[in-house]
C-alpha cells in the first residue's frame, strides 16, 4: 500500500498543534510542519515555548525553497495562517488537494471587512475543486459560505490540546468545593469582568465560593480596581503574571466550575478543551467559536446564549446548588475530550479522508465530531 506523504504548513508549531502533529507522524511517514513565521515575543510570554527547532519542522522564513517544494509536491496539504501564499496558489491552481483549516471571518459587522475579505479570499481559493475546510469554529462554515466558498465542503474540526488521563472520582474529590476558576487573556472580547460580576452576585447571596483568574492583559488594572470595590479580596484571587501550560492545569484540576464567558471575537478557545478535560463543570458562551462543537447543553456543560449575563449567573449558581448535577456534567465533559475531541481521534479521521479521496472513493462524513458535517451556525 503507498504511504502517502502530509504536510501542516501554518504560522508556527505551538504546544496545541504539536500533539496533532505527534498523532499525524503515526499515520503519515513522511511528515513535515511548516513554520512560516518565527514565534512572537507576545506569545512567549504567555507561556507558549519555541517548538519551531524540532526535527519534522521546516522554516520557511530560513528554506523558503525547500518549503515551496514540500508544499508543492506533497500528496496532501493542510493549511491554515501561512505566510507565502504564493506557495499554495501554485498548488491550488494545479488542482492538487488542499486542506483549508480556518476559524471564522467576521468577528465584528464591518460592511467594508466584508468586501475586503470576498474579494481576497475568492481569489485565494481559486481552483479549489479539490479543497474542503475544516472549521475551527461552529460559525466558520457560515462565514465561508457567505462570501460563496466551500458550500457543502464544510467539516467540524477545532484545536487539540494534549490529553491527560486521569483517575476521575479521584480527581473530583480533590478539588476545591465551590471553586471556581476563569483562565484567559485579559481582553474585552474574553469578558473577564463577567467572571468578577458573578463574583459579585454570588458574594451579596452568602454563597460560599472561592474564584481564581489567570491572565494577563490590558484589563489588568480595571479587574483589580473592580475587586477592591466588589470587596471581593477573600473570594478573589487574580494572578498577576503569566503561567506555564502545565501550571494552569494545574489550577484546572483543582477547581470544580470552569467560566467560559467571550463573546464572537474568541475565535475557538482552547480553554474550553483544557476545562473540559480537567473534569471541570463548564458554563460557556455559546458565541464563542468551540461551545457549540464541544458542549452538549446539559449533557457535557451549560450553555447561555447571546452574551447573557443572567444567564450566566443562573448557570452557575445552579451548579454551586447542585453538586450531583456538577459531578456529572463534568465527568461527561472529560469524557467528550478523551473519547471524541483529541489529536488522536482528528489524526485517524484525516488519515481515512486522505485514502478515500486519494483512491477517488467518496467520503462520507462523520455523523458527529471531527469530520463531520459542519452546518451554518449564525
Amino acid at each position: 500500500m503507498k504511504e502517502y506523504s502530509l504536510v501542516i504548513a501554518s504560522n508556527f508549531l505551538d504546544h496545541y498543534m504539536l500533539s496533532l502533529s505527534n498523532e499525524l507522524r503515526k499515520y503519515f511517514k513522511d511528515f513535515y510542519f511548516i513554520a512560516s513565521e518565527k514565534l512572537e515575543e507576545k506569545y512567549k510570554k504567555l507561556g507558549f515555548n519555541d517548538l519551531n527547532n524540532l526535527d519534522f519542522v521546516v522554516k520557511a522564513y530560513d528554506e523558503k525553497k525547500k518549503a515551496e517544494e514540500l508544499i508543492y509536491n506533497s500528496d496532501i496539504v493542510i493549511t491554515g495562517s501561512y505566510a507565502y501564499q504564493d506557495h499554495l496558489n501554485k498548488r491550488i491552481k494545479d488542482n492538487k488537494t488542499v486542506i483549508f483549516y480556518s476559524e471564522r471571518l467576521f468577528k465584528d459587522d464591518n460592511p467594508l471587512g466584508y468586501v475586503l475579505r470576498y474579494i481576497k479570499y475568492n481569489l485565494r481559493h481559486y481552483g479549489d475543486e479539490k479543497s474542503i475546510l475544516l472549521c475551527v469554529s461552529a460559525y466558520a462554515a457560515d462565514d465561508y459560505n457567505r462570501l460563496g466558498l466551500f458550500k457543502g465542503k464544510t467539516y467540524k474540526w477545532g484545536y487539540f490540546p494534549e490529553i491527560k488521563e486521569y483517575d476521575v472520582d479521584e480527581l473530583i474529590k480533590n478539588k476545591k468545593k465551590n471553586s471556581i476558576i476563569w483562565v484567559g487573556r485579559l481582553v474585552r472580547w474574553k469578558h473577564p469582568d463577567y467572571a468578577l460580576k458573578v463574583a459579585k452576585e454570588l458574594k451579596e447571596l452568602h454563597y460560599d465560593f472561592s474564584m481564581e483568574i489567570i491572565g494577563t492583559g490590558d484589563m489588568k488594572n480595571e479587574l483589580e480596581n473592580m475587586i477592591s470595590e466588589f470587596g471581593l479580596q477573600n473570594q478573589v484571587t487574580l494572578y498577576n503574571s503569566g503561567m506555564s501550560p502545565e501550571d494552569v492545569r494545574e489550577h484546572m484540576e483543582k477547581a470544580e466550575i470552569f467560566l467560559f464567558t467571550s463573546d464572537k471575537g474568541e475565535g475557538w478557545g482552547v480553554v474550553l478543551n483544557e476545562a473540559m478535560n480537567s473534569v471541570c463543570a463548564c458554563v460557556a458562551s455559546y458565541s464563542a467559536g468551540s461551545t457549540p462543537f464541544l458542549i452538549k447543553n446539559n449533557s457535557s456543560g451549560l450553555v447561555y446564549y447571546n452574551d447573557d449575563f443572567k444567564e450566566l449567573l443562573d448557570r452557575t449558581k445552579y451548579l454551586l446548588d447542585n453538586k450531583a448535577d456538577k459531578e456529572s456534567l463534568s465527568k461527561n465533559a472529560y469524557k467528550q475530550i478523551v473519547e471524541e475531541w483529541n489529536s488522536s481521534v482528528s489524526a485517524s479521521r484525516i488519515y481515512e479522508y486522505v485514502m478515500k479521496i486519494e483512491n477517488n472513493k467518496k467520503f462520507v462524513p462523520y455523523e458527529e465530531g471531527i469530520l463531520s458535517e459542519a452546518k451554518c451556525h449564525k
